[in-house]
């Protein structure tokens, strides 16, 4: 068996010429966080770094009028239903 990278996925390549792509076993999920003295709290999550980014920008301009309140972006992974 011999393995090669290719295009930033393993490839295994097996006798006959097949060959399988390496498959993800997690996926990433971003958090939008709170903070409002009282701890952090998840206040929404996004599966892909744009829309994270996005709602960020989103909960950051909405907040302003209230004062002093953080809110930061934090990732996360989630492991993925084994398919047999």
């Amino acid at each position: 068996q011999r393995q090669e990278l290719y295009a930033g996925a393993y490839h295994y390549f097996i006798k006959g010429g097949v060959s399988m792509a390496y498959q993800r076993k997690t996926r990433d999920r971003w958090d939008i966080e709170t903070n409002y003295g009282y701890g952090w709290e998840v206040e929404n999550s996004e599966y892909t770094r744009a829309d994270a980014k996005r709602s960020l920008r989103e909960y950051r301009e909405n907040l302003e009028a209230y004062g002093k309140c953080a809110v930061r972006m934090t990732k996360h992974r989630e492991r993925l239903e084994v398919s047999a």
